[in-house]
């Protein structure tokens, strides 16, 4: 059905006794007509994917309503602080939405069970999120450096949110004092149910010894990038059931000796740091030196990119013998030729200046499916004993 303002006037006055709404994907609305607020009995609404810029004051009107999807209105860019008389709302996901600030009156809405993104700003602070005691699912607090008073970050409570499975601390671009983000990430300290946490532009020197202890034992991605300010990482290697592993643009990181400390003795004998890590990606990394893991059985996914000072010996490689996948970019070459001993289904490499000759890597992988080269000026020729007989793609560009 093509819809536009008259068809969506049209489609609410005829069915006023409407339980759920969903307009997602339609393009075409940049507005969502004055009438829905006829629709009293709506317990679902679905905006996603539309070009909503606002919500008429009449959305306001509809108290019955439970569930209020924006996600992906990337012209969605406020909320008006009537959205606390949606006094029966129980989730309301606004992610990747253009939002820059919320009302204070979203503090309202107490039975929230769903609230996807807690924007800091002039009206809303950190220690707000007291006020939402049933959040569980996913959560993105953005605008962190907005916090000026680390005890507000406290009061925030979110060891005792335990529902919260995924969350997402952001700081913005605007700098702020090390040693209150250090505070503040400190007090932040969430469930030891987590199981998904990403950290974001933090701005302080270290990070909390929280962030790699082993009470946090559900933990199964970790994503740490754009924290500038970061000398060395935590001992990641203490998370047991962490299965992915990204460090992306972390300029300032030298000392990776304690990320893989072991994990806590049990019984007689030792567990190996990193004893599920699947996936393991480091991404402009350029000043951190020493050696990566060298016990990770159950490795499949690795991506390197300029990280050009990690050092390792493939004697000391007691990995995952059967890679799927192998990424390497940017003046990796070193790393790339460790690995000739193992076998792997795909392999990207991209902008290796220096690299003339495919290693032997090339040649012993018996398994290899799918190759990718890309922006490799030097490269002038394939091995003269060709390339693997189970190659079923090759790409070149």
């Amino acid at each position: 059905m093509l819809l536009n303002q008259k068809g969506i006037t049209w489609l609410v006055a005829k069915t006023k006794i409407m339980r759920a709404l969903s307009f997602s994907k339609y393009r075409n609305i940049p507005e969502l007509s004055d009438s829905i607020g006829n629709l009293l009995h709506l317990r679902y609404l679905d905006l996603s994917y539309t070009s909503i810029e606002s919500l008429p004051d009449e959305t306001f009107m509809l108290y019955n309503l439970q569930t209020l999807i924006l996600s992906d209105c990337e012209f969605l860019i406020q909320l008006p602080p009537q959205i606390g008389n949606l006094v029966n709302l129980r989730h309301l996901d606004i992610s990747d939405t253009n939002l820059q600030e919320m009302p204070a009156q979203i503090c309202r809405l107490q039975d929230l069970r769903t609230l996807t993104v807690f924007i800091l700003g002039r009206q809303l602070r950190i220690k707000d999120l007291r006020k939402l005691p049933y959040l569980h699912g996913k959560l993105s607090i953005l605008n962190l450096q907005n916090v000026i008073n680390p005890a507000d970050a406290f009061q925030a409570d979110l060891k005792k949110k335990e529902q919260i499975e995924e969350l997402m601390l952001e700081w913005g671009s605007d700098p702020q004092d090390p040693q209150i983000g250090n505070n503040v990430l400190e007090n932040l300290q969430p469930s030891t149910i987590l199981k998904k946490l990403n950290i974001r532009c933090y701005g302080g020197t270290s990070f909390p010894n929280w962030t790699g202890d082993s009470s946090f034992s559900n933990i199964i991605v970790l994503s740490i990038s754009d924290c500038n300010h970061c000398l060395s990482l935590p001992p990641f290697g203490q998370l047991p059931s962490l299965k992915e592993l990204a460090i992306k643009r972390m300029k300032m990181v030298k000392d990776m000796s304690e990320w893989q400390e072991w994990l806590p003795f049990e019984g007689e004998g030792r567990n190996f740091p990193f004893p599920c890590l699947k996936r393991l990606h480091l991404y402009k990394c350029p000043k951190l030196r020493g050696t990566l893991p060298n016990r990770l059985p159950s490795l499949t996914d690795v991506s390197f990119s300029e990280c050009n000072r990690l050092v390792t010996k493939s004697s000391d490689l007691h990995w995952n013998m059967s890679i799927e996948i192998i990424h390497m970019r940017e003046g990796q070459e070193g790393l790339l030729s460790l690995l000739e001993n193992f076998s792997y289904g795909k392999l990207l490499t991209e902008k290796c200046d220096s690299l003339q000759s495919l290693p032997r890597i090339i040649l012993g992988a018996n398994c290899l499916q799918e190759l990718t080269l890309t922006n490799i000026p030097s490269l002038i020729s394939f091995p003269a004993d060709g390339l693997s007989t189970s190659l079923q793609l090759l790409e070149i560009s």
